[in-house]
């Protein structure tokens, strides 16, 4: 902005030399000195140190970038479609250094070209930079003094974005920039030939102009920030009111084509569902659920999480009407959001979940023991196999691989963390260890104090407890 107004100056600078030496120092100077010196600092650590989360993630990414260029090394991907790829080149490293989500971007500019539009749309840009950087660089030693001074800010800029987007992303600065440059493209040119080019232009031509403005703004641009202002005001809501449903109703229907609106309202009605106490009204909540994320899969049919949503109502629909819909439609539709995205832990555990929730045992074992392999620190899987061994009868190996899951990691999952000691409390019940089960039974109460099963066996464990001394005297010498 300083170098722009420089230039802009009716008098320029003589010299630039000092300006420029000026503006390095304050650069370097100004951030020790200021409040975000130790956030400068910290992030310089970051990008320096290649063991940090930040950069490790960056090399994951760039790694995906450049093995979907080895795939598709002429035309990349797709255009803006690294998001929709990325999951066919996820590995289970970076999804441990940065769990859950899809990235969007490839945190370098030149990778996510050369991924996206491949060797074609890498050269192109190159030849954007290149020519840009030599029509900077003619007018900075050939023309005259104003004009030189902004061909120094036009370079400065088109420096400031290459270096930075070599490990981030830019798209939008792309444009921005673009924009700074016919800017000055426009101010350099002299004032007796704007005003020559304005006399001829017409009413109508300018007519025309603002009417085509009008109507990409009413197409492309009103839709979609309607949408978003929908979703900002039902986030507001309460989420089991009338007016959440509705304004993501809105959003879905103000930007049809955007899948993102369309599936937040299936999962809106896929919760509701669940909640539901009355079969009739819980089976139309999940009807609209999957006709919602129906939607959003047409639109979208690479985004493994929406189907995964998708295969969770029809998996709610089958525990609900079985005659209506198979078991089979539901390993089907699971097995075609698993193999979208193998290695997502989210995906993986959902489809185990909603096999197991139809009696699907043996394809949510199979899929358990996936994500065990994968993330042998991730709980859930461990607690589905457990889950589905204590439902199978082999209740000492229940127990065992429960005591293992619920001292992994549960990322959050506090549900899923009661459910599992809640299990092993039933199984340490079975197996007469009612020490342990009121003990497992207990610490599945503070994660979940709503769960009843756990204080139906907490209390069972505490009645055989007192009617029996002596097992809880060799339980507690068992256990030292």
């Amino acid at each position: 902005a300083l170098l722009l107004a420089l230039a802009s100056a009716r008098r320029p600078p003589r010299s630039w030399g000092p300006i420029a030496l000026g503006i390095v120092i304050a650069v370097l100077i100004l951030p020790l000195v200021t409040p975000m010196r130790a956030a400068f600092l910290s992030r310089v650590e970051q990008v320096t140190d290649l063991s940090a989360p930040t950069s490790r993630t960056r090399l994951e990414l760039w790694g995906a970038g450049l093995r979907m260029v080895r795939d598709h090394p002429l035309l990349g991907v797709g255009v803006d479609a690294y998001v929709a790829a990325f999951p066919r080149y996820r590995t289970s490293k970076l999804t441990q250094i940065e769990w859950g989500g899809t990235p969007s971007k490839a945190h370098n500019d030149a990778i996510q070209i050369l991924a996206t539009q491949g060797i074609l749309g890498g050269l192109a840009a190159f030849a954007i930079l290149l020519l840009t950087a030599r029509a900077v660089w003619r007018v900075a030693r050939r023309g005259s003094p104003e004009t030189r001074g902004a061909a120094v800010a036009a370079g400065a800029a088109l420096v400031g974005y290459v270096v930075p987007n070599l490990v981030g992303f830019g798209s939008v600065a792309t444009s921005a920039l673009a924009a700074a440059l016919a800017g000055w493209a426009g101010h350099a040119t002299p004032v007796a030939a704007v005003q020559h080019e304005a006399q001829g232009r017409s009413f109508w031509s300018l007519a025309l102009g603002l009417a085509l403005a009008g109507a990409l703004w009413f197409t492309l641009v009103l839709p979609p920030l309607r949408a978003e202002m929908s979703v900002a005001d039902a986030m507001r809501a309460p989420s089991e009111s009338p007016r959440h449903v509705d304004l993501l109703a809105r959003a879905a229907g103000a930007a049809p084509w955007d899948p993102r609106y369309s599936a937040e309202l299936g999962r809106s009605f896929l919760i509701e569902g669940l909640r539901e106490r009355d079969s009739q009204t819980q089976w139309d909540l999940l009807v609209r659920a999957r006709d919602a994320l129906a939607k959003s899969v047409a639109a979208a049919p690479e985004n493994s999480e929406n189907r995964i949503l998708l295969a969770g109502v029809m998996s709610a629909q089958a525990a609900s009407r079985p005659v209506i819909i198979s078991r089979s439609e539901v390993r089907d539709e699971f097995r075609h959001a698993v193999a979208l995205d193998p290695l997502n832990p989210v995906v993986l555990v959902a489809a185990e979940r909603g096999l197991l929730a139809v009696g699907l045992d043996e394809d949510a074992r199979e899929l358990a023991l996936q994500c065990a392999i994968a993330y042998p620190d991730y709980a859930p899987p461990l607690a589905d196999l457990g889950s589905i061994a204590l439902n199978q009868g082999r209740t000492a190996a229940a127990a065992d691989t429960l005591k293992l899951a619920v001292r992994r990691q549960w990322r959050g999952d506090v549900t899923g963390a009661a459910h599992a000691w809640n299990d092993l409390a039933r199984a340490s019940f079975s197996m007469r260890q009612f020490a342990q089960a009121r003990a497992a039974a207990d610490s599945a109460l503070i994660y979940y104090p709503g769960l009843t099963d756990a204080y139906g066996v907490r209390e069972a464990a505490k009645r055989a407890l007192s009617l029996e001394p002596s097992a809880t005297a060799s339980q507690g010498n068992g256990s030292k």
